[in-house]
């Protein structure tokens, strides 16, 4: 968009927006104020209405108005805004009294303006976020149609939020989340981002049957104990559903900003109740390479690693 010959960027657009609703916002808080006599009051709007645009240009721009993003508009945004306008109003309203005492301006009209203000500039941000995310929304409904591959989530969290966000920008993959698993089972019968949270681990056969669409894989969410972990693995074995984890939240943050997601597998960590313990394998060569060993069981489990392992070291 150009305006006389100088090429506006999105955000010098929304400054401009945000400089003519103060402006509005001042008319519509008088005609709010004096309803019918208003005409009485043009004088003192085209007297004052510059007054304000300038004093407004400087306010927004030095409150950091323009530095967020209307699609990710969020509550940090609307304190942002309030901030804004409430220094918009005294500086403005100081002027007017500095210049007339207020005495061309009721007194309510400074209260009822920042009201408007709030509205007028809050309102279009958040409407913008509500109208992307549906878009999104109806976008990953229609991938969820074939293209994408269903997944269940364990842990109504801040992960399985932040993990649906991303989903539903549609640039991390195509997965479409069927479900979502509560741990606790509290959660049950709500929704995070109108993904229903339809059961608790205790069900867990069952909230796979319940389930839109079979989910492909579960992907673990939060961060749960090592029995759970190992009790969620048993239980899907039978059902033939392999289960991930989300990475660290330093990890996922960087796979977002690169547009990607990626699931890890069920690491030996996740299964201990404590750290693995890290052998010294050169102390552990020099004990067996050449040497006769036994292995008491050597055909169960641990009996069976200890021989692959201890095969792998040259023993005589």
């Amino acid at each position: 968009m150009t305006l006389f010959g100088y090429r506006l960027g999105k955000a010098d657009i929304v400054f401009l927006h945000d400089l003519i609703m103060t402006v509005a916002g001042f008319v519509l808080a008088l005609a709010l104020r004096v309803g019918s006599g208003l005409p009485n009051y043009f004088e003192t709007i085209a007297f004052f209405s510059p007054v304000l645009f300038i004093i407004a240009a400087v306010t927004y721009r030095w409150s950091g108005l323009y530095r967020g993003i209307w699609r990710y508009a969020s509550v940090s945004d609307m304190v942002q805004v309030i901030k804004a306008v409430t220094l918009l109003v005294f500086l403005f309203f100081g002027t007017v009294f500095l210049v007339d005492r207020l005495s061309t301006i009721p007194r309510s009209v400074p209260l009822i303006q920042w009201f408007v203000l709030v509205i007028l500039l809050a309102a279009p941000r958040f409407a913008y976020r509500l109208y992307r995310d549906q878009r999104l929304g109806l976008v990953t409904r229609r991938r969820g149609g074939g293209e994408s591959h269903p997944i269940l989530l364990v842990g109504a969290g801040d992960g399985a939020e932040l993990l649906l966000r991303a989903l539903a920008s549609g640039r991390y993959g195509t997965y479409d989340a069927v479900g979502v698993i509560d741990i606790h089972g509290r959660r049950v019968g709500r929704s995070i981002h109108r993904t229903p949270v339809i059961g608790a681990i205790d069900d867990l056969p069952h909230v796979i049957a319940r389930c839109r669409r079979p989910p492909e894989r579960i992907i673990l969410t939060a961060r749960l104990p090592a029995e759970r972990v190992r009790e969620i693995m048993d239980r899907t074995v039978s059902l033939g559903v392999p289960v991930s984890r989300l990475p660290s939240l330093t990890d996922f943050r960087h796979g977002l900003d690169e547009g990607r997601v990626e699931f890890r597998p069920i690491s030996l960590d996740d299964l201990l109740r404590r750290p693995p313990a890290r052998l010294d394998l050169s102390a552990m060569n020099d004990l067996i390479r050449g040497r006769r060993v036994l292995i008491t069981g050597a055909g169960g489990t641990i009996g069976g690693e200890l021989t692959c392992q201890i095969a792998a070291l040259a023993p005589s």
